[in-house]
């Protein structure tokens, strides 16, 4: 009866870290997409080579849009802007800090992970796209 409720609260606490990990993992993906369009967009909205007072504002909006602040239980989400380097690199980094759910501290209550993100782009971005629509037949 005791190591069959051992084993219950072993298996419930594994079953606790797993949702934590993948949680993290979730957090983790959609930041890595959202310091993607962020990058993309900065680039995109550069005149050439010259970053313009609405380049770094457009990131943000995009990242925003892909990963919001507080999303997923997350806090302290950073995007700052990114650098762009002489060879017309852009450089993003944003970050964020998680609590574990399942996990209890005793100094803090509860533990923290942080995820970061980053991404480089040096390629260059078209400046018109055309797309064929056909309709649905």
């Amino acid at each position: 009866m005791i190591l069959s409720a051992l084993g219950m609260s072993l298996l419930l606490a594994m079953g606790g870290g797993a949702l934590d990990l993948s949680r993290l993992y979730l957090i983790k993906t959609r930041m890595q997409q959202g310091c993607d369009a962020g990058v993309l967009a900065y680039r995109k909205s550069m005149q050439g080579t010259n970053v313009v007072p609405t380049t770094y504002p457009t990131a943000l909006a995009y990242f925003n849009a892909n990963f919001s602040p507080g999303r997923y239980g997350s806090f302290n989400t950073q995007f700052p802007q990114p650098s762009v380097d002489a060879n017309v690199v852009v450089h993003g980094t944003a970050s964020t800090s998680v609590r574990w759910r399942s996990c209890r501290s005793s100094a803090s209550g509860r533990s923290i992970s942080s995820a970061n993100a980053t991404r480089s782009y040096n390629y260059p971005i078209p400046t018109s796209c055309s797309y064929l629509i056909r309709p649905d037949r």
